[in-house]
């Protein structure tokens, strides 16, 4: 079983903390009933949100390597029309969405990660996994990266498989 926000989340509603707001504003359904915060889900339930079904999106474990080039923004929406990070990576259908794990200045090139786990790119971000990076070889511990290819100069793409110890570092160096 799934918290419901989490579940909400998987299925590409929103972040966490969107998601517990769709909550607590009384548009999520589960079950025909109401939703409550803290509420706990299962693939049997039925989730509503504004009349229609909600179903996760189920993916293998994606994680990419961008080297975003300068004057690129490092965002999901721009209202002023300038080119994304998000534009350079492959589109999603039925699966869960590209997150960014840490940001660049729009002036700044360099290697970015993105993942479609939010709970991987959140571990990266808060432990300090991720430092400083100098594009070249890929050495993984706690885990292989299988698939490695390179699309369109930019876009490097992997499966990422962590083994069952939960320790994972990914150092890229010259």
């Amino acid at each position: 079983m799934l918290r419901l926000q989490k579940y909400l989340a998987q299925a590409g509603l929103g972040s966490r903390r969107s998601c517990e707001q769709l909550i607590k504003d009384k548009k999520i359904l589960v079950n025909g009933n109401i939703a409550e915060l803290g509420a706990k889900v299962s693939e049997s339930d039925e989730v509503y949100y504004e009349g229609k079904k909600v179903s996760l999106k189920i993916a293998d474990l994606k994680v990419i390597m961008l080297n975003k080039p300068p004057g690129v923004l490092s965002s999901r929406k721009d209202e002023k029309k300038i080119k994304l990070v998000f534009d350079y990576l492959p589109k999603t259908h039925n699966e869960p969405d590209w997150i960014a794990v840490g940001r660049l200045d729009i002036n700044t090139s360099g290697l970015m990660l993105f993942t479609n786990d939010g709970t991987l790119a959140i571990t990266f971000t808060i432990s300090e996994v991720i430092n400083n990076f100098v594009v070249g070889d890929i050495t993984v511990s706690g885990g292989s990266i299988s698939g490695f290819t390179a699309v369109n100069g930019y876009i490097y793409i992997a499966t990422f498989t962590p083994t069952s110890s939960g320790s994972t570092t990914i150092d890229v160096a010259a």
